[in-house]
């Protein structure tokens, strides 16, 4: 989906000439300039009203940060490479905010090691 925008955006870009101000942002203004935040968000509530979500008035910038940061540790992806992402100073903030989700990581290192053991 992003590299179908990106090709569209480019598309707009050659049509605008040197109209188009180049910010190199994923979602920019018509023009390519930044967009009002109320303009955003305005876009932002759209597709979140549509998800279905049960209360989508509590749904911002930061929940979907959250939500991101949340599905990488549940999908197996380190702590050092989430705190990346999210920039993160360091990987130990990180861990105070999103650890409790490593709930079973013990259990899960005893039985790898387990497993190495017993060949």
């Amino acid at each position: 989906m992003l590299r179908q925008h990106r090709a569209t955006q480019n598309a707009t870009r050659l049509k605008l000439g040197a109209a188009w101000h180049d910010f190199d942002l994923v979602f920019p203004a018509a023009d390519g300039q930044p967009q009002y935040r109320r303009v955003l968000l305005q876009h932002f509530r759209e597709p979140v009203t549509a998800s279905g979500i049960e209360q989508p008035g509590t749904a911002n910038w930061h929940s979907l940060r959250h939500t991101a940061a949340s599905l990488w540790i549940e999908g197996g992806i380190d702590i050092f490479t989430v705190s990346r992402r999210l920039g993160h100073g360091k990987a130990g903030f990180t861990m105070d905010v999103y650890g409790h989700l490593l709930k079973g990581q013990q259990r899960a290192a005893a039985e790898v090691l387990d497993h190495l053991l017993s060949r």
